[in-house]
């Protein structure tokens, strides 16, 4: 498709342009009903429905597809692993999906389970088994990390065919940080089992562009899990992802949660390309009109709440609701205030800054499991509990992941050392950490260096650091300095300490692993510690003070002539024998040479 332009329409004049559209042209527009990241807001394939409806009985050109991340996130996902998902996407009849990144959640063996009983395509370029179960190597000739002899578990595109000649592929791509961030899922003991291609991915999807192009798609449709930007792995974009190919005519976009109705980036050849995100959770329907006789792409996002609604689709609803409501519905305990993960201003700070739900939910993994630390990663921590009586539906949604708490024995230093790379991305968030058991301080102002040693697990950090006087709760109630080689005993996910990506306590001692869900561990800790009610002490929103965002006194580090506060953030990586810095967008060699 030749380069195009971008009309914005609302969607009521939308219809009834596609009403009169084929008196004055020859061709249909072909409709493209988008979304991403639903994270099991299941009420939202009943708006989903109603546009898709809606379209199709005007013209038969229309589309249903997903950029990912519709299996995890919320309640219905975590009690059927996944199930009541799938029964949500079939009865809203999609047409293609690609994988986001928690939908590794599960583990591959179950995701692939739950691809088989979809009635959709779902493709991705990106995912292969590398290493077969025996720990044998699939690959036989390497190639960027990537490997002829590697199984590929998916198909790269799908193309689907409309009126007119018209034909349009769906290629699909996964974040390559989902094999940080759900690191379990993509191993077996040590060994990596499967791979998205971290060193590779442009590759392989211009490799399934190009594929798609020579069987004859007219229009070629990115659906990206990538989003925008994350500071700590910026190679990792759609728009970075643009640029360095060629014959993708539109992307859409993931992962991020942006509401993103329409921009444009420059791809290989200098060609603009469109590319949308409609936020999380359903907080809109994007619609993707395809106009060949105009060479016209359009976009629109609908709120969802102004969308027609699909009775087929809440009654399916409605009956898995049926089955879960007397489990859901029961009432463990009552708060007369707001528990949250946002400012006063509404704005989702869990993963920047302390709240009060981060230390309820610190102090229940902490109490129930008779530890002195108690922590977890803020992204972690999904929803608010309003003031009321909770019910054990609300507390999943709150950790509604399914990762299974642990306890381990961890020096002072690792501690220390796993909270500074929690912080390191800050203000932005990334791996911030909410505790419970100690407090710390935290100048944002410094910029240590982190170097990941990745052949032993192990960090360094060189320079003045961020975390500073941390400090240990005792039983009387007072805190006392953490000291380097004393041990701690610590609470927290499996999913965190190993499978997160912060390395700094790969080499805990496991105490005990898999005692219970999160969840359970809040609901117990409500019900038994709390007896039922959530006590005053959590009432301040912006949690009990036990991290403090306050910068050093002494002079640790002399201010650059400009004023600014010495070099910019740093993260050293050493990756097979080679040493990167990350700084800024860009990875760089020591020598300064962008290498990603």
């Amino acid at each position: 498709m030749k380069p195009h332009r971008l009309i914005a329409f609302h969607f009521a004049f939308c219809i009834s342009l596609l009403g009169v559209h084929s008196a004055f042209l020859q061709a249909t527009p072909i409709r493209i009903i988008y979304e991403n990241d639903v994270h099991c807001a299941l009420d939202g394939y009943v708006s989903i429905a109603g546009v898709r409806d809606s379209l199709r009985q005007l013209s038969t050109d229309v589309a249903l597809v997903s950029s990912g991340d519709y299996l995890q996130g919320g309640t219905m996902g975590s009690i059927s692993n996944g199930k009541f998902c799938v029964d949500m996407i079939n009865a809203t009849q999609y047409d293609v999906l690609t994988l986001g990144n928690h939908e590794f959640d599960y583990r591959v063996p179950r995701l692939m389970e739950l691809i088989a009983s979809m009635d959709a395509d779902v493709v991705s370029s990106n995912l292969y088994q590398i290493q077969d179960t025996s720990g044998s190597s699939l690959l036989t000739s390497p190639l960027q990390g990537e490997s002829e002899g590697a199984l590929r578990l998916l198909p790269p595109y799908v193309i689907k065919d409309f009126s007119d000649s018209r034909r349009v592929a769906f290629v699909g791509v996964t974040t390559p940080t989902a094999m940080v961030d759900e690191r379990y899922a993509f191993l077996d003991g040590n060994d990596t089992i499967y791979s998205l291609c971290p060193d590779s991915f442009v590759t392989v999807v211009q490799r399934a562009v190009n594929a798609a192009r020579g069987e004859g798609a007219t229009t070629v449709v990115l659906l990206s899990h990538m989003g925008e930007a994350e500071a700590r792995w910026p190679q990792y974009s759609s728009a970075e992802l643009v640029a360095a190919t060629s014959g993708i005519d539109v992307v859409l976009d993931a992962h991020s949660h942006d509401v993103i109705s329409a921009q444009y980036v420059a791809n290989l050849n200098g060609d603009r390309v469109l590319i949308s995100q409609t936020g999380n959770k359903v907080a809109n329907v994007g619609v993707l009109t395809i106009d060949t006789d105009l060479d016209t792409l359009y976009t629109e996002l609908i709120p969802s709440a102004s969308c027609p609604k699909s009775v087929a689709v809440q009654h399916v609803l409605d009956s898995l609701n049926d089955q879960c409501a007397p489990i859901l519905n029961q009432v463990v305990g009552h708060t007369d205030f707001l528990l949250t993960i946002y400012d006063a201003d509404g704005v989702r700070v869990v993963r920047t800054s302390e709240t009060n739900m981060g230390d309820l939910v610190t102090d229940a993994f902490r109490i129930t499991q008779s530890t002195q630390l108690g922590i977890q990663n803020g992204g972690g921590i999904r929803a608010d509990i309003p003031a009321g009586d909770i019910t054990y539906g609300q507390v999943i949604d709150v950790l509604s992941f399914g990762n299974m708490l642990g306890t381990y024995r961890v020096t002072g230093r690792m501690l220390v050392d796993f909270l500074e790379e929690g912080c390191k991305t800050l203000p932005k968030e990334g791996t911030f950490m909410q505790i419970s058991g100690l407090r710390m301080k935290v100048d944002t102002t410094q910029h240590p260096t982190i170097t990941i040693h990745m052949e032993d697990s192990t960090v360094s950090i060189e320079g003045p650091r961020r975390v500073y006087d941390v400090e240990i709760l005792q039983s009387d109630s007072t805190y006392v300095p953490v000291v380097a080689d004393q041990t701690y005993t610590l609470t927290a996910s499996n999913y965190l300490i190993f499978q997160q990506g912060i390395i700094s306590m790969y080499k805990c001692e496991v105490i005990q692993t898999n005692l219970t869900e999160e969840y359970n561990a809040l609901k117990q800790y409500i019900i038994n510690d709390l007896g039922g009610v959530v006590p005053e002490r959590y009432r301040a929103i912006g949690g009990q003070g036990r991290m403090q965002f306050v910068a050093r006194t002494t002079d640790l580090e002399s201010p650059s002539q400009d004023g600014s506060q010495g070099s910019d953030p740093c993260t050293k990586l050493l990756r097979n024998g080679r040493l990167y810095i990350l700084r800024s967008a860009h990875l760089y060699t020591l020598q300064g040479q962008v290498v990603e």
